[in-house]
């Protein structure tokens, strides 16, 4: 267990996947993953250190294209099992159940893991994404 803030711990955290890029296709393949976080405050506090991290490692934006190219790109996909919808933040994350480079990692970490709010498992998910290209597949190491 890794302390990160005192806020939080990262529990562990899936292998990274490289993935095609989805929307706006003009731009450099993704490096992917999910991690499994202790958050002992709220979502909104998650959601403010995970944008300063962004911006800590260059990130702006303001002066990006939506769905463009960016330097890090950090999601909250789930908050435990709550449902979530203001203007700052939809939990779970809105498109994450089409998204096979999302899926494939967070099932990893918990493959059995339900949907809020559908109840349905998010592995059934993955056959309606199953032709999202998922180039390769490698194991990280966090300390």
């Amino acid at each position: 267990m890794t302390k990160f803030k005192a806020d939080g711990f990262l529990l562990k955290v899936s292998s990274l996947y490289k993935s095609a890029p989805q929307d706006y296709l003009e731009q450099d393949d993704f490096l992917n993953c999910v991690a499994k976080l202790h958050w002992q405050t709220n979502s909104v506090d998650l959601l403010e250190y995970l944008q300063s991290i962004e911006y800590a490692a260059g990130r702006r934006r303001s002066e990006q294209i939506a769905k463009g190219p960016r330097v890090l790109d950090l999601d909250i996909l789930l908050f435990g099992d709550q449902i979530i919808d203001t203007e700052r933040l939809k939990v779970p994350h809105k498109q994450m159940h089409q998204r096979r480079f999302v899926l494939e990692p967070l099932l990893e970490l918990a493959a059995d893991i339900k949907d809020p709010v559908s109840k349905r498992q998010y592995k059934n998910f993955l056959e309606a994404c199953a032709s999202q290209a998922i180039y390769s597949k490698r194991s990280i190491l966090v300390h």
